[in-house]
């Protein structure tokens, strides 16, 4: 996935490096209609180098091919199993959703799950500053946009979105909705149909996990009100 992405590089990493002196460190990760097939194998290498993964978000504003969806689940399926036959490994975050945002509702949801406009900004060479680089990009596609709130997110937010139980767990690139449909609002289609598998997925993997709670390392930071929010989601 890295070498398709970046450029054949994958071998001139230091990869000891960053594990000496950055051992904490998240490792980010963004699937693509050309990547997907190595997801699973992907996500396990990072695990097997002592990595962990908290950001695999799926390029947006791209074509996937017809079969994307059958792909998708396999790729889903495969992680499910192994993070259930090694309890020891917290699940990165495309399996290991906050079911309990799900069982808070949208009326609990404060911030937006993209930094774009909030926690970041983009300074471009035209010394303009920018919500995040995509918007730079946007703009040197002529594409224009009105100053909003990104603080707002009702004003953000697909009015076909708001009423989907998912909101509060599904992502939104601003930036790439601006680019592909440009309103900052319109949600990539293919965002949606991601996250209902993933979220299909991720409820069956903790479902099962459910079962035997006190085997998973998953659930050792959750305290029984947050088990049992949890848990609410699956009734």
């Amino acid at each position: 996935m890295h070498n398709l992405n970046r450029s054949n590089s994958y071998y001139k990493i230091d990869i000891d490096l960053f594990k000496a002196h950055w051992p904490d460190q998240d490792v980010k990760m963004t699937p693509s209609p050309e990547t997907l097939d190595s997801l699973a194998k992907g996500v396990i290498h990072i695990h097997n180098l002592g990595f962990v993964i908290n950001n695999c978000s799926f390029a947006s504003g791209v074509k996937w091919n017809s079969n994307f969806i059958e792909q998708l689940q396999e790729q889903l399926y495969s992680l499910s199993l192994y993070y259930i036959n090694n309890p020891g490994i917290i699940p990165i975050d495309l399996l290991n959703i906050k079911f309990i945002a799900i069982a808070a509702g949208k009326s609990s949801m404060k911030n937006k799950l993209c930094g774009a406009g909030t926690i970041m900004e983009c300074y471009a060479p035209n010394d303009k500053k920018y919500p995040c680089h995509l918007f730079f990009e946007a703009e040197k596609q002529s594409i224009r946009y009105t100053t909003i709130d990104f603080n707002d997110l009702n004003s953000i937010t697909d009015s076909e979105c708001k009423e989907c139980i998912l909101l509060p767990i599904c992502p939104t690139c601003y930036g790439g909705n601006l680019i592909t449909s440009g309103k900052l609002n319109k949600k990539d289609d293919y965002t949606c149909i991601i996250t209902k598998n993933r979220a299909k997925a991720g409820s069956w993997m903790v479902g099962q996990m459910l079962i035997q709670q006190n085997k998973y390392k998953l659930f050792d930071n959750l305290n029984k009100e947050e088990i049992a929010m949890t848990v609410k989601v699956f009734l």
